[in-house]
Parts: C-alpha cells; sequence; structure tokens
C-alpha cells in the first residue's frame, strides 16, 4: 500500500467519536448557557428593585453637571497605606494616576494624582514634574515657594482650606488656611520625597473632611518670575462632591453575593460606588492527583465548545470608572435591563445592565451583574467525562502512532535529500557510493532511482575527467603530422595565395598546440598540488619581489601593490612555487580584463587566522550568478577580442586548484560601481612552532 493511501486511512479514523462528542457538548452548552443569561437578568433586576430602602443614599451620588469631569474618585483601600513618600503601595494597587488641569501658559507638565480611601482615612499620592523645587524659607517670608493646597467640604458641610509646604525633603508642614492667617493643623500629614523628574508627595487626611467636597491646587515656580497653578477643579467654584464606594451600598449588594457573581452599582457618570463579590470561582473538589486530567479536560472542552470570540471584559480597578460599552450602556439611552459577554482572561463573563428606577423620572444610576460563565463546565464535564476520556484516549493513541509514522517518513526524506545534496564535494567530485533502501515503497523506489543517476553520473564524470588528458595525448599525434606536412609543403615555394592558406593552417596548429599546453597543465597543477611540501612562506618579501616583475611583464595595465600597515610579517604554510604560479594566473587574468594603463592593485593583509589576498581591476562585470562557475574548469567569459587563441578557462580554475589544495578559500565579486571585479584569497596562517 502506499504512502497516500495509509495517511488518509489513518487520518479518517480519528473523525467519528470527537467530532459527535464536540456536537454534543455544544448542544448542551448553549442550552445551559441560555439559561444562566436568563438568570443574571433577573437578578439584576431583582438587585435594582430592591434599592428602594437606599434611594436616600442613591440620590446623593447624583452626579454634578455644572462640573463634569472634575470630581475626583477615591478608590477602596482595605488597609492605610505606610506613609513613606513612596509608591510601591500604590502601584500593587494598580490605581490609574489622573492629570490636573494644566495652568494657562505653563511650560511644565502637569502634576499628576491617585486617590484612596479607607473607612476612616482618605490617601493621596501626587507627583509633580518640576525643573527646580522652591522649598519654603522660614527667613524669607516674602518669597514665593511649591506647596499644595487642600480645599474639601467636611461631613457638616463645613469648608476648610489646607496648605502643605515643606522647607525639604521630608515631612511636610500642614497649615490650615483661614483668610491671611496659616494655622498648625495636624490633621493632614504628608511625605514629599525628591525624584529624576520633581517631587511626589503621599498625604492622609480624615475619610470626613472630605465627604461633600474635595479640591486640590498643586502651585510650583519654573522661574523666579512664572508661577504655576495646576488644579482639579475650577478656580472660582467650590471643590466638588468627591466619588468613593458607599459602606450601606457595598453591605446591600453583600447579601446577594454568590460564587462567580459579581454586582456593582454606578452612578450616570459611571464611577463605581458599590462592588461586592469577585468573578473567581472557587476550586473544584477533588484529590491532588487527578488536577493534572482536570485541566486536560477543561482545555478539550474549550477547544470544542468556545468558538465565539468576545471582546476583553473591561477594566475598573485602575479608574474607578465603568467604561462605555453597547454604545453607552451606562448613559441615559439605558432604559431596559441588557446583556452582553466579554472574554476575561481564559472565562467568558456574562454582563446584565440594568438602570435603577424610583418614583420620579430620573435614574440615579444602574446596576451592573457579572458572572463568570466557565461554571458551567462542571455541569457539562460531570456528564461528559467519561466520553471525553475514551475520545481522549483514542485520539492520542492515533495522533502517537500518525506522529511516530510522519516522523519516521520524515526522517527517511531528511535523510535521502541530505545525500541528494552531499553527492557532490566542492571540488564536483561525486561521492564513491550513494546509500540505497531496501523498502518497498515509494521513498525506497525514490532511493533506488537517485542511486542508479548517481552510477551513471559517476561514469560520466569520471569520462569527463580523463577526457583532457587523453585529448592531449591523443591529439599530438595527429597534429605532429599536421604541422610536418605544413612545414614540407612550405618548403616547395607555393604562390602567394597558397601561402595566405598556409599561414592560416599554421596558426591553428599554434592554437591547438596551446590548448594542448594548457590542458596538461592543469593535470600537472592537480598532480604537484597533491604531492607538494609545505613551508613556511612570507608573503610580504614574496610579494614585494614578485609585483616588480608584474609590471616589468605587463605594461598595459598600472599594477600596484598595497600592504597593510603595521604588517611586517605574514606567514603562511604553502608551497611557494604553487603560491606564485597562483598569483601568476590571477594577475594574467587581470591584466587581460583591463582595460589599457587601467590600474590593477593587490592588497595583503591579516585576521587572526587568515592572510587575506586580494586583486582588483578595472574593466567589464562579472554576469549575473556567475561568480562562483568562472572557477570551474572549461569555463571562461572572454570575447573573441581578448586574445587570437583559443581559450579554455582554465587560468582561474589553476588558482581554485591551488588556494584549496593549501587549505585556503577563492570568491570573486564585482566591485561596488559595478566598473571592475575583486578577488579574494583566505590562506591559513602558519602555527607557531610547527
Amino acid at each position: 500500500m502506499g504512502l497516500r493511501r495509509q495517511l488518509i486511512c489513518a487520518s479518517l479514523f480519528t473523525l467519528s467519536l470527537p467530532w459527535l462528542g464536540c456536537q454534543y457538548v455544544r448542544e448542551l452548552e448553549t442550552t445551559l448557557r441560555e439559561g444562566q443569561d436568563e438568570s443574571l437578568v433577573a437578578t439584576s433586576s431583582a438587585v435594582g428593585a430592591s434599592l428602594s430602602a437606599l434611594q436616600a443614599e442613591l440620590l446623593n451620588t447624583r452626579p454634578d453637571t455644572s462640573l463634569p469631569g472634575q470630581r475626583i474618585y477615591f478608590h477602596r483601600f482595605n488597609a492605610a497605606p505606610v506613609l513613606d513618600g513612596y509608591d510601591e503601595e500604590w502601584l500593587s494597587a494598580g490605581i490609574q494616576a489622573r492629570k490636573l488641569q494644566t495652568a494657562p501658559h505653563s511650560t511644565l507638565s502637569p502634576p499628576t494624582l491617585q486617590a484612596a480611601r479607607t473607612e476612616r482615612l482618605a490617601a493621596l499620592f501626587i507627583t509633580v514634574p518640576t525643573q527646580h523645587i522652591h522649598y519654603f524659607n522660614p527667613t524669607r517670608t516674602d518669597q514665593d515657594y511649591d506647596r499644595i493646597e487642600i480645599h474639601c467640604i467636611s461631613l457638616n458641610q463645613t469648608p476648610t482650606e489646607f496648605e502643605l509646604r515643606a522647607a525639604g525633603p521630608g515631612v511636610l508642614e500642614p497649615l490650615q488656611v483661614k483668610g491671611d492667617r496659616r494655622l498648625s493643623d495636624h490633621r493632614v500629614k504628608g511625605i514629599l520625597r525628591e525624584n529624576q523628574q520633581g517631587y511626589q508627595a503621599e498625604l492622609v487626611l480624615p475619610a470626613e473632611l472630605c465627604a461633600h467636597g474635595f479640591g486640590l491646587r498643586v502651585l510650583t515656580q519654573s522661574g523666579i518670575d512664572e508661577k504655576n497653578t495646576f488644579s482639579s477643579f475650577a478656580p472660582a467654584s467650590p471643590p466638588p462632591a468627591p466619588l468613593f464606594q458607599l459602606q450601606a451600598l457595598n453591605q446591600f449588594l453583600d447579601r446577594f453575593s454568590q460564587p462567580g457573581l459579581r454586582l456593582t452599582i454606578v452612578n450616570k457618570e459611571s464611577a463605581i460606588i458599590a462592588r461586592a463579590g469577585s468573578l473567581q470561582l472557587p476550586n473544584a473538589h477533588g484529590t491532588e492527583g487527578n488536577t493534572l486530567i482536570k485541566g486536560l479536560l477543561q482545555s478539550l472542552y474549550r477547544i470544542a465548545v468556545a468558538d465565539q470570540h468576545y471582546p476583553d471584559l473591561p477594566s475598573t480597578a485602575a479608574t474607578g470608572f465603568y467604561p462605555s460599552t453597547l454604545d453607552g450602556p451606562v448613559s441615559a439611552s439605558l432604559s431596559r435591563a441588557t446583556l452582553q459577554h466579554f472574554q476575561y482572561r481564559r472565562d467568558i463573563i456574562s454582563a446584565a445592565y440594568t438602570p435603577i428606577t424610583f418614583d420620579d423620572a430620573e435614574v440615579p444610576g444602574y446596576v451592573i451583574a457579572e458572572r463568570n460563565a466557565s461554571g458551567l463546565e462542571r455541569f457539562t464535564q460531570s456528564a461528559l467525562n467519561q466520553l471525553f476520556v475514551y475520545s481522549f484516549l483514542i485520539t492520542l493513541s492515533v495522533i502517537i502512532v500518525l506522529v511516530s509514522y510522519a516522523s519516521w517518513l520524515s526522517f527517511r526524506i531528511r535523510q535521502l535529500s541530505r545525500v541528494a545534496r552531499e553527492t557532490l564535494d566542492d571540488r564536483g567530485q561525486l561521492i564513491q557510493q550513494f546509500p540505497v533502501s531496501t523498502l518497498p515503497d515509494e521513498i525506497g523506489d525514490l532511493s533506488r532511482s537517485f542511486a542508479t543517476l548517481h552510477a551513471r553520473l559517476r561514469d560520466y564524470t569520471q569520462y569527463l575527467g580523463s577526457l583532457a588528458s587523453k585529448l592531449s595525448h591523443e591529439l599530438r599525434t595527429p597534429l605532429a603530422i599536421v604541422s610536418s606536412s605544413l612545414d614540407n609543403l612550405e618548403q616547395h615555394a607555393p604562390d602567394a595565395q597558397a601561402q595566405t592558406y598556409l599561414s592560416r593552417a599554421k596558426d591553428g596548429i599554434h592554437r591547438l598546440r596551446a590548448l594542448i599546453n594548457a590542458m596538461n597543465e592543469a593535470t600537472r597543477i592537480e598532480q604537484a598540488v597533491e604531492a607538494s611540501d609545505k613551508t613556511d612562506v612570507d608573503l610580504v618579501p614574496l610579494l614585494r619581489a614578485l609585483v616588480p616583475a608584474y609590471q616589468d611583464v605587463y605594461t598595459e595595465c598600472r599594477l600596484s601593490l598595497e600592504i597593510a600597515p603595521s604588517l611586517e610579517a605574514c606567514l603562511v604554510s604553502a608551497s611557494e612555487e604553487l603560491l606564485v604560479q597562483m598569483l601568476d594566473k590571477l594577475v594574467a587574468n587581470a591584466n587581460d580584463f583591463s582595460p589599457s594603463d587601467g590600474p590593477v592593485v593587490l592588497r595583503l593583509s591579516k585576521t587572526k587566522q587568515e592572510a587575506l589576498i586580494s586583486l582588483s581591476n578595472q574593466g567589464p562585470p562579472l554576469p549575473n550568478a556567475f561568480s562562483a562557475q568562472i572557477f570551474h574548469s572549461l569555463v571562461s567569459i572572454r570575447q573573441a577580442s581578448h586574445t587570437s587563441a583559443g581559450h579554455l578557462g582554465l587560468g582561474l580554475y589553476i588558482v581554485k586548484l591551488i588556494c584549496e589544495g593549501l587549505g585556503g578559500r577563492v570568491h570573486a565579486e564585482n566591485l561596488t560601481d559595478e566598473q571592475g571585479v575583486i578577488f579574494h584569497i583566505a590562506l591559513p596562517l602558519a602555527k607557531p612552532g610547527v
């Protein structure tokens, strides 16, 4: 059986039980979710209807529409913060800082405020960016200084203004402002700390002082005469009433608390004024031994059922305000209970929004009931655990078999691909043996086909490898006969026309003899590389001796030598004769392609491990994707005008043979301006003491 039929049969087996189980779970989960959503809407409506006894508290939370956005929300702290001037507790609580109103024509960034309260205390954390802090100087009362002002209205409707100043980092001095007088009032306490941007201050004061009104002003100086006042409320208005959670409403909501149910009451400004419950579900009953199995079953359940994507649950911990959803559910347009679903971590949350209505037409707030719908998993899993276990075990077994089988096939294919890729070495030689698979499948047939093709290529390559030596040997005898015949014919004094043909024939003989000599030279170089004895050769004096000789021979170009500064010696382990032959071929090639009087630059440098030789010349650039092929045997890109004799392209092939025989590497590339070619040769340096 072929591989295709094997994989098809194995795949079809996994499509039965899991598919049927998923369909049944979907139907059951949909029915239970609809019932839970109806129950959540009923709970939200019941809580809203039961709030008539707390009508007075709700009416007191109505927003002051004359001061939109200026009321400060105090988050809920379970315990009073440690008054130290650092923000660790505020960061762990995740309270978002709000900016104060920017002072007119101010170049400074506005200060930020974080506010929280317990049942008895109100806490503030203020961050003030300023370039220079102007502390209070008791000896210079006529000078202005940086300070913080607190305007509040107490529980008995008494307005009070506090000023907090400091003579330096540390404890703030609290003063109660009464007209032009400043009286010490230690009901307010604060600590000031300097930071990289300016300073930060942490304050606490009794909660009853700011029960009906709270405002904050920060006064700084950015220059000698430039004063900045940042405020949380309008200058000519009394401080607006703060926003915070009401203890009476929290106790009322506690009576309706259930596992996975969170009840929230917001006013018309979307500020949270009461909250009870948590969206976290209690841990399922069971022993520690089956925790892994339960987690696996829950993951499978979510994969089977959770095919809908909901928006993320709005976060209210940072701001204290419930963000607008449903095109503004916490708005005047919401007149009846509305349901929406959210995504909370890996759970699905159902949220019901219900307006609170009393006898008057105005809606003082809204009840938001949120339930963790993931509790449905416990009911569905209790009935379907057995089906999931059986389906999972069967599917897991089939997956293991398929993965193992696919891995085995992949290993065989990768092995065949690797052998096919490595069948040719860097010198273009075929490996001797190609591994053959004996398995009777498609991959085995492909392996045997590759082996047959490899054997034929190896025979043909061996034939081509010996072709040059055979041709040079076989052509010498007929070439000698033709040459001697032409010499004899020339002795008979042919006429002028015959002399022309005779001259052409001799030119052809010279070309053939040059080609034969070139093929013999390549063969000799291969043998010389294999049998050469390596010694330490210093390239610096060698190149300095060769370049003047090259300049005398190749007068058509301007050959120059550049040796890296401070390079006094550059030893390589090589044969000096082979190095000279390699450089001869390289310089001759550069001279052939360089224009008349064109510059040819030979450079020498070295790294920690290699000696680097480069030769650049102006002239025609290399064709695209031809930089590696020019080093192959019988490859040439010369035009007919370059030389009058035939050319087999063996010069650069000899360069590559010598370079690789010495353990180095060679490559060519076009110059950056595409006006010439540069050759790079890297040879390993001689090891010290060897």
